[in-house]
C-alpha cells in the first residue's frame, strides 16, 4: 500500500463508487482498496449510486465521449453534492474543460499511479479540483481575461494570501513549491486553491 492510500484522513472508510464496464480495472480497484480500513471500494450501476446517500464519490472509468457527458450531467442533476472523478484515456485540455463544466471534481488519465488515484480521492473528498495544472491555469487566465462587462456577478474577494496562491499557481508552481515559497502546509495551499 502506498503511503498516499494510507494517508486518506477519514475517520470511518470512506465509501467510493465505481463505474467501469472494464473488469480488469475493477479487480485492480478492489486490490488496490481491499485492505484498506479508510477506502471501500465500492462496484455499482449509476441507478444504485444516484439513489445511495452513504456514498461519498464516484470514480467514472470510460472513454470520453457523450455517453460520460450524459452521466455527468445526470449526476449533476440528482445528487449535484456528488464527488465526481472521471478517469479516462488521456483526455485533451478541451475534454478536461468540458468534464469540469459538467460536474467533475477530478480528472486522471488511464495511465495514472495508484499514488495519484489516492491523491485525487483525498483531494477531491477535501473539496478541492485534482485536474492537470495547465488546464486550471488556463481556466484561471480565461476568467482573469474577462473584460469588467463580463464579469461574474458580485464581488469576489481574495485575501492577500489567496492572490499570492493563485499568482504562483498561474506560474506554473506545483503546491509543494507554493508551500515552500509562502512558508505554509501544503494543505493550506489547497484550501486557498479550492476557496
Amino acid at each position: 500500500m502506498t503511503k498516499a492510500v494510507e494517508n486518506l484522513n477519514a475517520p470511518r472508510p470512506f465509501r467510493v463508487g465505481l463505474v467501469s464496464t472494464d473488469p480488469l480495472r475493477v479487480v485492480g480497484f478492489q486490490a488496490i482498496f481491499e485492505n484498506h480500513g479508510r477506502v471501500e471500494m465500492v462496484t455499482a450501476t449509476v441507478p444504485v449510486l444516484l439513489r445511495d446517500t452513504s456514498m461519498h464519490l464516484v470514480l467514472l472509468c470510460m472513454a470520453t465521449d457523450d455517453t460520460l457527458f450524459n452521466l455527468l450531467e445526470t449526476f449533476k442533476g440528482f445528487r449535484p453534492d456528488m464527488r465526481l472523478i472521471v478517469m479516462s484515456h488521456a483526455p485533451q485540455n478541451e475534454q478536461i474543460r468540458r468534464m469540469i463544466s459538467a460536474g467533475a471534481k477530478g480528472i486522471l488519465p488511464d495511465s495514472a499511479s495508484e499514488a495519484d488515484i489516492a491523491m485525487a480521492i483525498e483531494t477531491v473528498a477535501d473539496g478541492s479540483i485534482w485536474a492537470p495544472r495547465r488546464v486550471l491555469a488556463s481556466m484561471i487566465g480565461d476568467v482573469s481575461a474577462r473584460p469588467a462587462t463580463t464579469q461574474i456577478k458580485g464581488n469576489i474577494e481574495l485575501t492577500a494570501r489567496e492572490r499570492d496562491v493563485l499568482e504562483r499557481l498561474v506560474n506554473g508552481a506545483t503546491n509543494r513549491q507554493i508551500g515552500e515559497e509562502l512558508e505554509i502546509e501544503e494543505r493550506t495551499v489547497k484550501a486557498h486553491i479550492a476557496k
